[in-house]
């Protein structure tokens, strides 16, 4: 009677710790769908400013205030280019250190100090053999004379 006991107990504990994790699981993704319509309440709140509603007018159509130039960069595909824009959350105007103009040109006369094996700077053409006449057979010989042929065994000369 004891064992029928325990055995029921423990199936309904079981049941029991399901249902509070479930609860847990409801409770965060209630949590977080508060928080995603919060910030969607403050996305429709920044429309209220006229500031805000000129900046994106700038930044989706490319409207200028009177008084003001606008350019429109053309491809070669006769399309609008679409310009890079500014990173206008960064405070700092620093450049992060891998893309330092100085790091790029010291890497540049590094590697110019260090010439390719072989001796042969970059974007220099590589040597090609020139063709040396053969000796030409004499036709009482039976052969037929030959002109400038490439010889297998010719040697560049620099």
């Amino acid at each position: 009677m004891l064992a029928v006991l325990l055995i029921s107990g423990a199936a309904s504990l079981q049941v029991y710790f399901r249902q509070q994790h479930q609860i847990a699981q409801l409770r965060t993704s209630i949590q977080d769908r508060q928080k995603a319509i919060e910030d969607l309440d403050h996305r429709i709140g920044q429309w209220d400013d006229p500031a805000y509603v000129k900046q994106q007018a700038r930044e989706r159509y490319g409207w200028v205030v009177p008084g003001e130039t606008g350019y429109r960069v053309i491809g070669p595909d006769g399309k609008p280019v679409e310009g890079a824009t500014l990173d206008t959350r960064r405070s700092d105007q620093e450049t992060p250190e891998a893309d330092a103009w100085w790091l790029k040109l010291w890497s540049g006369a590094h590697t110019a100090d260090r010439p390719l094996p072989g001796g042969a700077p970059v974007g220099t053409p590589s040597p090609t053999p020139t063709p040396t006449p053969t000796p030409a057979r004499s036709a009482a010989a039976g052969g037929t004379s030959t002109s400038a042929v490439p010889s297998a065994s010719a040697s560049p000369t620099p």
